[in-house]
């Protein structure tokens, strides 16, 4: 069987998708971040075909907004008419205090390695001053 759909209105629907597009600035120094601007005649929902995930934070006009799931799996923001700064932000999870207990790490690595070299400097001078005395019990 097969079914056929007449699309009368085809290239006027074509250029109404294209009237509410955001497009990206591409910035390549920036990997953690989608930004673009956008302007609608009416309050509409923007879907951004990207995985719904609750680490993306997103901003319109530089005030935080909830993202929203689109399409059951998809980012989607609601905004109102006007022209708008849109702006996505990855915050990876757990990246702060993964950076925090590297640091506690590397200080702790440090504190052992001079506390090491510590002792064996006092060890040295305990040895020096052992040989000291035995060699002079044997002049004796």
């Amino acid at each position: 069987m097969l079914i056929c759909k007449i699309l009368h209105n085809y290239y006027n629907m074509l250029e109404n998708i294209n009237m509410n597009y955001l497009p990206v600035n591409d910035s390549p120094s920036i990997t953690n971040m989608i930004t673009g601007t956008i302007y609608l005649d009416r309050p509409k929902i923007l879907c951004m075909t990207l995985p719904y995930s609750s680490v993306w934070k997103a901003y319109v006009d530089g005030n935080g907004q909830p993202v929203l799931k689109a399409n059951l799996m998809f980012m989607g923001l609601e905004l109102g008419p006007g022209n708008h700064q849109i702006q996505f932000v990855y915050c990876t999870p757990g990246l702060n205090i993964g950076i925090f207990l590297s640091m506690m790490g590397a200080v702790i690595f440090v504190m052992l390695m001079l506390s090491r070299i510590h002792v064996q400097k006092r060890n040295r001078k305990k040895g020096s001053a052992v040989r000291q005395t035995i060699v002079q019990q044997r002049k004796s």
